[in-house]
């Protein structure tokens, strides 16, 4: 795109060239740069925001709240308790817990 990673959106507004692009991401990120030089930039500083919900953004990172972006949440299996139980040894629980998975790499 010709944005270097460490550009402001204020030096992109002044000096980024449209082009178009094969990948249509690029070109909705052309538009929106369009669309902000036609509305102006405000003299307030930029800010970085971390993603901390489907619509919520903060200002400070929260690992906690990233994991819940990523992962997956599944139901709990019932035989979770026979391979994860306390005084287990963390090797053989892994290991039963990759062959109930049924993906144990040996034969």
């Amino acid at each position: 795109m010709g944005i270097k990673l460490n550009d402001t959106v204020e030096k992109v507004l002044k000096h980024h060239r449209i082009r178009r692009h094969r990948q249509e991401i690029f070109n909705t990120i052309e538009k929106e740069i369009t669309t902000l030089r036609q509305r102006g930039v405000s003299q307030t500083e930029d800010v970085r925001l971390w993603k901390a919900g489907e619509s919520n953004y903060r200002a400070e990172f929260s690992s906690k709240a990233t994991w819940k972006l990523l992962r997956v949440e599944q139901a709990k299996v019932d035989w979770h308790k026979g391979i994860w139980f306390p005084y287990s040894t963390p090797r053989y629980s892994f290991m039963a817990w990759v062959a109930a998975q049924n993906r144990l790499p040996t034969g």
